[in-house]
């Protein structure tokens, strides 16, 4: 089936995320199966289908209406993006991460994007402040309601967005997919789950960046990702999952 239609989407964050998403993992998805790629991945993104979570073919099928090869096809992108786990003949699950990925993750994430920062010559565009500037902005109004979803989903999009505008297409990618998965970690990790990140640290090292001050951004961008490593504790297991319906399906779906 092809009926987009009936999909239990957030428009706000499917437009966020579907901004960030790999290409290469979607290439081949047909316009229904990137609508349930989205929302799945929004869902994971923003912890609301919790590390551990089985992703069973017939209930998602039920709830978005398409058939298993559909849902298949998507269950192997989210695989290539690492978000959930697809070992041969079982079922998937949403990614576990393990206390050496989580620090391979961040460690990674340094690398990355703390260089690209300190690559970065002069202020950076007027437009690029600006959609950092409104990333900003939903992530405050969201703390203000205690709404970490929003929250998670906004810091994310601060960090792809800020790789996009610096111009490295391959680096906007890579930094999508450890976006995904840092927020696996902190889902699985987070020792104080009622805070993401320190609230103004995105804010700070936008103004550095409009600024020009290159050598303080670097700083600021390396020490908000120890922040958050530093706030995991990778002896933490899983104790609950979420459950399908509840989180992406339609009261009346099945």
């Amino acid at each position: 089936m092809n009926n987009i239609g009936v999909l239990n989407v957030d428009a706000e964050a499917a437009a966020g995320w579907s901004a960030g998403l790999a290409p290469r993992a979607i290439s081949g998805l047909t316009e229904a199966e990137t609508a349930i790629f989205i929302a799945v991945r929004g869902a994971i993104v923003e912890q609301r289908l919790l590390p551990g979570t089985r992703l069973i073919e017939e209930e998602l099928a039920a709830i978005y209406q398409a058939s298993r090869m559909r849902i298949r096809r998507v269950l192997l992108a989210l695989a290539h993006e690492g978000v959930i786990d697809l070992p041969p003949g079982r079922g998937a699950t949403v990614a576990c991460p393990t206390p050496d990925e989580a620090r391979s993750v961040f460690q990674a994430r340094r690398l990355i994007e703390v260089g690209m920062v300190e690559a970065q010559v002069g202020p950076i565009a007027p437009a690029l402040a600006g959609v950092l500037r409104a990333c900003c902005d939903a992530e405050t109004e969201a703390g203000l309601v205690r709404d970490r979803a929003r929250m998670i989903a906004a810091s994310g999009r601060f960090h792809v967005e800020l790789t996009r505008g610096l111009g490295n297409s391959v680096l906007v990618e890579i930094v999508s997919n450890l976006v995904g998965r840092s927020s696996l970690i902190i889902a699985l990790f987070q020792r104080h789950p009622a805070l993401c990140c320190r609230m103004d640290d995105h804010q700070r090292l936008l103004d550095a960046l409009v600024a020009g001050r290159v050598k303080a951004a670097a700083g600021l961008m390396r020490a908000h990702l120890a922040a958050i490593e530093a706030g995991l504790d990778v002896a933490m297991t899983p104790t609950e999952t979420s459950d399908l319906r509840f989180v992406l399906g339609r009261p009346d779906a099945g």
